[in-house]
């Protein structure tokens, strides 16, 4: 072996890895809304447009917003990214082809939709949590 493809080698063995960042990381710290769909599904364009013209609302809420297209995870909204396929899918389900998903801050699956969303369907529903209520009343 020449020194340079061991130096490659041991470079490549010695490496850090990256952990891939799963949900718990932002238990008690953000409301996750995940949307799973197929590539080419119009349903999550639609779903992007509803929840961008309410960003505002989104981070009032303290949303974070995923999307899960095949097996590729994508951070729409928030400050958080990384996160891997396996560790979304095993919180989150996303079984539909097309499926908006909302966590709650515990961590736990709140409501689940197989069409969009609408922006106020969504608060209603935040809003009524009781996590949220106080949050409100502060």
């Amino acid at each position: 072996m020449s020194l340079t493809a061991l130096a490659i080698a041991l470079t490549l063995a010695t490496a850090p890895v990256l952990a891939a960042v799963d949900l718990s990381a932002v238990r008690w710290q953000n409301r996750v809304l995940v949307l799973f769909a197929e590539p080419g599904d119009v349903r999550y364009g639609e779903q992007q447009k509803l929840l961008d013209a309410v960003r505002d609302g989104l981070a009032e809420r303290d949303m974070l917003v995923l999307g899960v297209i095949g097996r590729e995870v994508t951070t729409l909204f928030g400050q958080v990214s990384g996160f891997d396929f396996d560790a979304v899918r095993n919180t989150a389900g996303g079984d539909e082809v097309f499926e908006v998903v909302l966590i709650g801050k515990d961590g736990g699956v709140k409501q689940r939709w197989t069409t969009p969303v609408s922006p106020q369907e969504l608060f209603a529903i935040i809003d009524a949590m009781p996590m949220r209520a106080s949050e409100m009343r502060r």
